[in-house]
């Protein structure tokens, strides 16, 4: 057999190699004439056949590859053609087993009786029906998850901002409290409600004197930044709220947005600004608390969410948003060293008092939410009688001077006309101590509001003194039938609720709300927007249970100490009850019950508080 030129060639190559190994490495030794030349020649020669060699490997296995991939095209062609092949069996295995079963449906059709139809058809619809139902809920769990990775992180962020928050807070406390004596170490170890009321009375004594305590604004700021926190949270539940469709779910949800608006509110209430400055931020937070509760218990009731609800939800929740978003401008504003002591300066350049102003004149439109709750608007129907015939400017002023003549009242001016649920006139007018701010009716002239601002510091009068002042200002008004049926006291001041009583019945829908000032015994604040709205001509009609029967129903726990007959809002109606004041370990409790059905209609527990008795 003939050999390969190239494979003789390399063989050739290597013998000629060991030959030039054994004589090239073999020097004479004992002379210096070794010829390195030769040397270099023999390593040049190898390496140039290690690169054939290698040249001649890379070649053939490049070819093997070519080979390789070649084969898998032919396999894959072969496999391709026969899943087309398949399908092609499968396609008209198929369609003989359609072609099959419409000849048996047709001939079941032929003898199928109509009962089996209507059988037959109501089980197709009811499995489309589910086909439909899950469907359904695999996009809402698709949606729900989705939401929960949103609001996961948002929380994560609202969490790290909070803590920042928290952080600088800390600081700041420690910078100011630096050098403070014994005396305050004293106070912070009699505990949290001690060091409350040890601050309050101090914050008198520095009133006083004249004097801002340093370390009161560290009390204000951690006030202030506890109701960003609850805002925030608030923001959150609401929109937990609008992507939930489960009943539990919504139920825990509206139980936490309860919580987080009370808690906003009592933070806002503690916040020194005046009642001006924080109206209608108090209310909307007040709102939100109170539609909570209402929703929650209509889920208890074994009732759903409407799209008059969720309305509202969403209504609330721009609100939210709106008053998120300023908050968050303020505490840009302040950096980290803001002294919060420069509120009570009452300086108004400051710009933590300019920002609670600016919300309360923010064009915000508040929700009209339907709910029964101390702070309902349930009851705040439209006008359908008026109030008398329409009066003049000068005749507004006229009745201004006669209501407040024991208020010195100066530069008399009315400002205009105020379209609201009622339509005014605004009065305003200084006071020998302070400025007075009034609402009377186009329609008959009548007292709406008014506020008196002025200090109120010093407890002159009693709790009884206060209520016979207001039920004098009432007489002096022209309003007659109210009597108080709440107050409640707290610092210098005195809450009153009136209500009409007609027939021996409490109306709590035509209700008035007055404060008495127990510095200088006068009406401070009077509002008798919800008297004014829901007065009218009723019947009482009779209970069909009796008080015995009332409270009978009730826990045998609760020790009843008074009751009577009442009218109460629930909804939008008007249903008439028995209100069942009575005590259980303590605590004080009033319980409405339906006076035609018996049922408990609502429950209020008396709650103590810094700021008075309040109805939870």
């Amino acid at each position: 057999m003939k050999k390969n030129n190239a494979i003789e060639k390399v063989e050739n190559l290597t013998n000629d190699n060991k030959k030039t190994k054994k004589s090239a490495y073999k020097p004479d030794i004992g002379t210096d004439n070794t010829n390195f030349e030769d040397l270099k020649e023999a390593e040049n020669k190898k390496m140039r056949t290690e690169n054939a060699i290698k040249a001649r490997q890379k070649k053939d296995e490049k070819q093997q590859n070519k080979l390789k991939l070649k084969r898998e095209k032919e396999k894959a062609k072969r496999a391709k053609i026969a899943l087309k092949n398949k399908r092609k069996e499968e396609y008209k295995a198929e369609k003989l087993r359609r072609k099959e079963e419409r000849l048996a449906r047709r001939d079941m059709l032929k003898h199928e009786s109509k009962e089996e139809r209507q059988k037959r058809i109501l089980a197709q619809k009811k499995a489309v029906k589910l086909e439909r139902q899950k469907i359904r809920e695999a996009k809402i769990k698709a949606r729900q998850e989705r939401a929960q990775l949103k609001r996961q992180k948002l929380e994560n962020k609202r969490a790290l901002k909070a803590q920042k928050r928290q952080n600088r807070i800390k600081e700041r406390r420690e910078k100011r409290n630096r050098g403070l004596g014994g005396w305050l170490t004293a106070v912070i170890a009699l505990g949290s409600s001690t060091l409350i009321l040890a601050t309050l009375f101090m914050l008198s004594l520095f009133n006083m004197l004249g004097i801002t305590p340093a370390p009161y604004g560290n009390v204000v700021a951690e006030t202030y930044y506890s109701l960003v926190d609850y805002i925030d949270n608030m923001e959150v539940n609401m929109s937990k709220l609008m992507v939930s469709n489960d009943v539990k779910q919504q139920q825990r949800i509206l139980a936490d947005l309860q919580t987080q608006a009370s808690l906003a509110a009592e933070d806002i209430s503690r916040l020194p600004l005046k009642d001006e400055s924080k109206y209608y931020t108090t209310k909307y937070i007040n709102q939100v608390a109170d539609y909570s509760k209402y929703l929650n218990n209509r889920l208890i009731d074994g009732d759903s969410l409407n799209e008059n609800d969720v309305k509202n939800i969403n209504s609330l929740y721009k609100i939210n948003t709106v008053l998120q978003e300023e908050l968050s401008k303020l505490n840009m504003a302040m950096g980290a060293e803001f002294d919060f002591n420069t509120i009570y300066n009452g300086n108004s350049d400051n710009m933590f008092l300019e920002k609670f102003n600016e919300l309360e004149k923010m064009a915000v439109e508040y929700p009209k939410l339907i709910y029964d709750g101390p702070f309902s608007d349930s009851l705040d129907n439209e006008k359908k009688t008026t109030l008398g015939e329409k009066v003049t400017s000068s005749k507004v002023e006229e009745n201004f001077n006669g209501v407040f003549n024991r208020y010195n009242p100066q530069n008399v001016e009315v400002m205009g006309e105020t379209q609201g649920k009622i339509a005014c006139y605004s009065v305003k007018a200084d006071a020998s101590d302070g400025e007075i701010y009034a609402n009377f009716s186009i329609e008959g002239g009548h007292l709406i509001m008014f506020n008196h601002y002025a200090d109120c510091t010093e407890q002159n009068y009693s709790m009884e003194e206060c209520i016979k002042i207001a039920d004098k200002f009432f007489e002096d008004i022209n309003l007659d039938g109210l009597e108080a049926v709440w107050a409640t006291e707290s610092g210098a001041t005195c809450y009153i609720n009136y209500c009409l009583n007609y027939g021996g019945a409490i109306i709590y829908p035509d209700m008035v709300k007055v404060t008495v000032c127990k510095q200088r015994g006068l009406v401070s604040s009077f509002d008798a927007v919800s008297y004014y709205l829901n007065h009218k001509p009723r019947e009482i009609e009779q209970p069909q249970i009796s008080q015995k029967d009332a409270i009978t129903g009730l826990s045998a726990d609760l020790s009843v100490l008074s009751t009577r007959l009442c009218v109460i809002p629930k909804g939008s109606l008007e249903v008439l009850a028995y209100e069942v004041f009575g005590t259980y370990n303590d605590s004080k409790y009033y319980i409405y019950v339906d006076a035609k059905t018996g049922k408990e209609v609502q429950i209020f527990c008396v709650v103590n508080t810094a700021e008075g008795e309040l109805l939870i």
